[in-house]
């Protein structure tokens, strides 16, 4: 469970997410679909000012992270 600003960024990123999958595309490919998480995880941290948000927990960052 992400905590402090991590948890402020997770949960914009998750609205941007719902937005994406309702309004864009309903079923995406598992490849799309990890290209968005990761989209809006950035986009997230923009729109509440983070840009450069290093200091994200492991667990995070790991939620968001793929291969």
């Amino acid at each position: 469970m992400a905590v402090g600003l991590a948890h402020s960024i997770v949960l914009k990123a998750h609205d941007l997410m719902w937005g994406w999958i309702m309004f864009v595309n309903l079923f995406p490919d598992v490849i799309t679909l990890n290209e968005v998480v990761g989209w809006c995880w950035k986009d997230g941290q923009r729109d509440l000012g983070f840009p450069n948000f290093d200091d994200a927990t492991p667990a995070s960052s790991d939620l968001v992270c793929w291969p």
